[in-house]
């Protein structure tokens, strides 16, 4: 059995044994624990309340004078599957590793919000408020920040899967603020790809940020302001990103990581770096991507049932491209997943069944 497997079971089982896992310490609440635990839009020190989550809710407070979140558990998950169902001992888990990390001061993870107090059993995180937005848009400056926090968090064996914009915040100082972290695991940087070991390599860090966020960006950036001006922000992106890469490259070297390892992030800098020589080059790797992100973000929010209006769209330039450039995305090698067996046709009507089922599964934010 896989680790990743045997890490679903354990948290299972602790879920089921409602075992109790806590994050810091209990003293350095500001108010009592139950009063803490009953909070609710009539509370006295409420100020906003957060409900987009799809696992918990986030409450803005305001005890005595100071600004702090709450962030408190669904009683119902709206995510299927065991992954969603065991999210928040997830975070939590990562919670308290994040706290260790700190201490130890080896690197930095000021991108990572602090955690005062977190409970497992009574299902909430208590942590400082983070005044930021959610970013409609990002400068390289912004993206290489994030990636450099991303890169600290795999040297510690930690893998993100979900960089959704919901799950980043940008400080009025432009500091990127990472707070969410449901969906992210335990893995060897050493020796596996990601958290699914060498199963998957087609994840790693950047194309998380793509798939997640940053191609939805440039779908929208495409769509109102043309091609030029999306390859412009494509560029610098692609560009933030080989630079923390050469860097995860040499910190590996150091650490003898297995071959294929290296050989693996080695090809993907080679591939950017070619791209960056002409318009035509660059956009050929941007229609391959960002292909490659539609796929695999609808197939996503399908498999959980958590689509959006965003999921449609993928959906839509899916069909769209596969209209008119199959031979280019199947030389590509980007029909995975059983789609690499599928001929045009059975793919296209794979495709507008799945837009049905988005449909069906359309959630409110």
């Amino acid at each position: 059995m896989k680790s990743t497997e045997k890490d679903r079971l354990r948290k299972l089982k602790i879920i089921e044994n409602n075992t109790e896992i806590t994050v810091g310490l209990k003293q350095n609440l500001p108010i009592d624990l139950q009063k803490l635990i009953n909070t609710d839009e009539n509370s006295e020190y409420f100020e906003t309340l957060y409900s987009g989550g799809l696992t918990a809710k986030v409450f803005k407070l305001k005890i005595n004078n100071v600004f702090y979140n709450l962030k408190k558990k669904r009683p119902v998950i709206s995510v299927q599957g065991t992954d969603g169902q065991t999210s928040f001992l997830n975070e939590i888990e990562r919670r308290l590793d994040f706290e260790i990390f700190k201490k130890e001061g080896d690197l930095d993870f000021s991108g990572i919000v602090d955690t005062i107090y977190a409970s497992l059993k009574n299902g909430f995180i208590f942590s400082p408020w983070i005044e930021g937005k959610i970013p409609g848009d990002f400068t390289k400056k912004e993206i290489k920040n994030l990636f450099g926090t991303l890169l600290n968090m795999e040297k510690k064996g930690l893998f993100e899967w979900d960089l959704c914009p919901g799950n980043i915040l940008i400080t009025p100082d432009n500091k990127i603020k990472l707070f969410d972290f449901g969906y992210c695991y335990r893995f060897n940087p050493l020796k596996d790809y990601n958290s699914e070991e060498k199963d998957l390599p087609v994840f790693h860090m950047a194309e998380r940020f793509e798939t997640r966020n940053y191609m939805q960006l440039l779908l929208n950036t495409e769509e109102l302001s043309g091609i030029q001006h999306t390859l412009k922000k494509y560029r610098y992106e692609k560009e933030a990103a080989a630079e923390i890469y050469e860097e995860k490259i040499y910190w590996l070297e150091q650490k003898k990581a297995d071959n294929d390892i290296l050989k693996f992030y080695k090809n993907i800098i080679s591939e950017w770096k070619n791209s960056f020589v002409s318009e035509e080059t660059l956009y050929n790797l941007y229609k391959k991507e960002s292909f490659r992100s539609y796929i695999l973000d609808a197939e996503d929010d399908l498999k959980g049932e958590t689509c959006t209006k965003n999921t449609l769209l993928k959906i839509k330039k899916i069909l769209e491209i596969s209209e008119n450039d199959y031979d280019f995305i199947k030389s590509s090698g980007l029909l995975f997943f059983g789609n690499e067996k599928l001929t045009k046709d059975d793919f296209t009507e794979k495709y507008r069944t799945a837009y049905e089922k988005a449909l069906k599964y359309q959630i409110k934010r």
